[in-house]
């Protein structure tokens, strides 16, 4: 049967490769529709159900199962169900009912002959049963329900979905078994503490830059709070004039710098919808409240470490004397040293220079100059502020030297600190508000934990299910 990764080009390949192929591996392929109903030994019958994208059978598939079961099906026979999703547990987790029309069959052409359902799509083994009270329950809906979709994608949660829940009104299943263990399953959620940075390394890339663009508006910061910071008597003073700092360039982001303030909005506004589903059930407020807090965070920590990377920078300018020779000190005092202990009697310098048209000094000067980053920026930064923080004062290339210099050692402070941003994001979602399981768990990258069902009909006509599960899967064949 079609899954929701085949209907993303509406179902083309399945039915190139599945429903016109007549053999695929030495098997033969009967199968003319995405849906199907196949005759087992022993009174067995296995339903394949298309849900395509709407969680739901059409009418044609409707009429075709109800002609099997009035017409083909002996009264004592018994059915598997089999569908891509697990309707029962998307029915639990999102508050509303799905699949009326599959659950009309079930209940009103069945009318208790379904004893097994099966589903994908979730990355985990689990099995619902019927809760022991028979008041509770529905009496024609199936008496187990398991979820196997361990083969081969990354791992999903099993602790989000382990409680008891109710079908569309009837409070009838309860969990008898989840592999991994939902312990397992938190134990491996509050991985995203420590691990979500090494995990997915690439993302330094994005993090680095998209903090970076948060701030890069309100550089430098030339304010009096940061140099007052330096010159308070006490520590509780320091933090008093870090606080300002801080709600300074906090206001410049969102009331000056115009398209940080309306990317700040524009993440609130998109993140609203992907809000813990504790808050989202409650009131759209709590989660838009939640959302902005997220955002806050993510802003606020950009802020801290541009006022972290300027205070370090005017450290050196006040203290170490970074800059105060100018630009190029690096070039002129290797050229002294030059002058002083490899003198040049015959002028191969002055004819170098003249040969080459000047390239010769200037490409060592350039060279030098952008090697000696602190230099280009503690100079940049000191002719801008004192122009009052424009541009005017420096060259274009001094701009851009300054702006990738700031770049560079502000990417070295921001990727470790949004990564554990993120990664404590996740592990809150998913360990806490049980939301978030396809990104926390997906970042982890978990290669263990595979797991696959195998149906076994006995000679006395009963059916048993074995699940085969490995915690470890072999990295070297």
């Amino acid at each position: 049967i079609p899954g929701n990764h085949d209907w993303i080009d509406g179902l083309e390949t399945f039915t190139r490769e599945i429903q016109h192929k007549g053999w695929m591996g030495g098997w033969l392929m009967p199968q003319e529709k995405s849906y199907f109903a196949l005759r087992l030994p022993l009174g067995w019958w296995l339903f394949g159900f298309d849900l395509a994208l709407v969680q739901d059978i059409d009418m044609q598939q409707y009429r075709y199962f109800a002609n099997v079961v009035e017409q083909r099906m002996e009264p004592g026979d018994q059915v598997i169900l089999m569908t891509h999703e697990p309707l029962w547990l998307l029915e639990w987790y999102w508050h509303r009912c799905l699949g009326a029309n599959l659950r009309q069959l079930v209940r009103g052409h069945l009318r208790g002959r379904a004893r097994l359902h099966l589903a994908g799509d979730l990355h985990f083994y689990m099995r619902h049963s019927w809760a022991r009270a028979a008041w509770s329950r529905h009496p024609h809906d199936p008496e187990h329900l398991v979820v196997s979709g361990g083969g081969g994608a990354f791992l999903h949660p099993t602790h989000v979905c382990v409680r008891a829940f109710k079908v569309c009104g009837h409070f009838s299943y309860v969990c008898r078994a989840a592999y991994p263990s939902p312990r397992a399953s938190l134990a491996l959620g509050r991985k995203n503490l420590h691990l979500f940075r090494l995990k997915n390394t690439r993302f330094d890339v994005i993090g680095g830059v998209v903090y970076f663009l948060l701030v890069v508006s309100v550089l430098p910061r030339c304010s009096s709070h940061l140099a007052a910071v330096l010159e308070a008597e006490s520590p509780a003073a320091a933090a008093l004039h870090l606080l300002a700092a801080y709600l300074d360039t906090l206001a410049a982001i969102v009331g000056r710098s115009y398209g940080q303030g309306r990317g700040g909005a524009g993440a609130v506004a998109s993140g609203r919808p992907h809000v813990p589903c504790c808050l989202v059930r409650r009131t759209r407020e709590l989660s838009v409240a939640f959302a902005a807090a997220h955002t806050l965070t993510h802003v606020s920590l950009a802020v801290w470490l541009v006022l972290l990377l300027e205070l370090g920078v005017e450290t050196c300018i006040r203290y170490e004397g970074l800059g105060a020779d100018g630009p190029h000190s690096l070039y002129r005092w290797y050229r002294a040293y030059e002058q002083e202990h490899f003198p040049d009697p015959m002028g191969l310098r002055e004819s170098l220079e003249r040969w080459t048209l000047g390239l010769y000094p200037r490409a060592l000067q350039l060279a030098m100059w952008v090697y000696d980053v602190p230099e280009l920026i503690a100079v940049s930064r000191t002719a801008m502020c004192a122009a009052g923080g424009s541009l005017d004062a420096i060259s274009r290339l001094q701009a851009v030297g300054y702006y990738t210099g700031m770049l560079a050692y502000y990417w070295l402070l921001a990727t470790p600190a949004m990564g554990f941003v993120f990664g404590l994001y996740l592990y809150l979602s998913v360990c806490w508000c049980h939301v978030h399981f396809d990104e926390a768990f997906s970042s982890l990258r978990e290669p263990g934990f595979k797991s696959f069902v195998r149906l076994h009909l006995r000679p006395d006509g009963h059916l048993e299910l074995f699940t085969l599960a490995l915690d470890e899967v072999p990295s070297r064949w």
